[in-house]
């Protein structure tokens, strides 16, 4: 493997709640056979961003693409990430490490909250 992508997202405390993230790595990696695709997190639960990269350089990789699974340009994508990135290339001399930006706007997004805006106008009433 000479390239690999890391999907990054948040990270929670929560059981099961990286499964989604985990299904768009998974499709991605899917729809391009021979792509390496694998999930880290900023915090909370594990693997987390550094191990992912110790990883896929162990595997071969000289090059990661990490994709954050964020909506917004906030903190983490500021300040955390880059941090992170610097001292995985100071760790790994050689690799090529490229990041891109948050999800942020795009017409599928607008498309998916349509959906999930009709999925909700059909759901059952919140109780008090």
């Amino acid at each position: 493997m000479t390239t690999a992508i890391i999907i990054l997202g948040h990270g929670s405390r929560a059981l099961g709640a990286s499964v989604g993230m985990e299904q768009v790595a998974a499709g991605l990696a899917a729809r391009s056979p021979g792509l390496v695709v694998r999930v880290a997190h900023m915090e909370l639960c594990q693997p987390g961003l550094p191990e992912t990269i110790a990883a896929c350089v162990a595997d071969g990789a000289r090059e990661v693409v990490v994709v954050p699974y964020f909506l917004h340009h906030g903190n983490h994508l500021r300040d955390d990430i880059p941090a992170l990135l610097r001292a995985a290339l100071a760790a790994h001399p050689g690799l090529v490490i490229r990041c891109g930006g948050p999800l942020g706007y795009d017409d599928a997004m607008v498309d998916l909250l349509l959906r999930r805006c009709a999925q909700a106008q059909t759901a059952a009433p919140l109780k008090p």
